[in-house]
């Protein structure tokens, strides 16, 4: 994986974690969070070079 898919997968990690306990006392805040992040998410996973999303999605799969 590319060092700038693993850089932007970090910050998306780094955004959950500091946003979501600002809101996570109110479940209509929450709900908008959630929503948005995913969102993000999901943009930039289909924005990484095409072996960057194969190897996530593989990864994704460990368990």
């Amino acid at each position: 994986m590319t060092q700038g898919s693993i850089d932007g997968l970090d910050a998306l990690s780094k955004k959950f974690a500091t946003g979501f306990p600002l809101v996570k006392s109110d479940k209509e805040a929450t709900d908008k969070f959630i929503a948005m992040f995913r969102s993000d998410a999901e943009k930039y996973i289909k924005s990484m070079p095409a072996n960057d999303q194969t190897i996530y999605s593989n990864y994704l799969k460990i368990d």
